[in-house]
């Protein structure tokens, strides 16, 4: 899929979030953590706020791995830990905004946030077995005595 249609949708995804958020209205809700807020309760009585936070979750989390991508290329080991790091920050972001109560971003964008980081660890495992898989492979097949095909003859 080229890159140009992926970032369109994910623009996409953003603007439709916002539009759903001024379509539902204000949202105002006392949760104890982010995860509080997926009781069947919560989900069934603002419908609206959940597609939107399911809106931004996808687009939060597919821009960040675009830019772990773009960034770490080939080096799955470095892209591993960028992930680990960003989905550590916006997890412990969001739980201060909901412990503090603090209107700095909206509830909706702050679990869209804390969910995006919750979904960052399924790349960051893949991009560290995938690492440990090419080191072993690389230290299994290199000769060990450091000759190639050319030097032997």
């Amino acid at each position: 899929m080229k890159i140009e249609y992926v970032i369109t949708s994910v623009v996409g995804l953003f603007i439709f979030g916002y539009i759903l958020d001024i379509v539902s209205g204000p949202f105002s809700l006392a949760l104890t953590s982010p995860f509080a807020f997926l009781q069947a309760s919560h989900v069934s009585t603002y419908p609206f706020t959940t597609v939107s936070i399911t809106a931004k979750t996808l687009a939060i989390f597919i821009t960040t791995v675009l830019i772990v991508q773009t960034i770490s290329g080939a080096k799955y080991i470095l892209g591993s830990a960028m992930f680990f790091i960003i989905a550590a920050l916006m997890e412990l972001y969001a739980i201060q905004q909901i412990a503090t109560q603090s209107s700095l971003i909206s509830l909706q964008w702050t679990l869209g946030i804390s969910y995006a980081a919750v979904a960052l660890l399924i790349p960051c495992f893949l991009y560290l077995v995938i690492g440990v898989v090419k080191a072993a492979h690389h230290n299994l097949t290199a000769d060990p005595y450091g000759l190639d095909e050319d030097s032997r003859t």
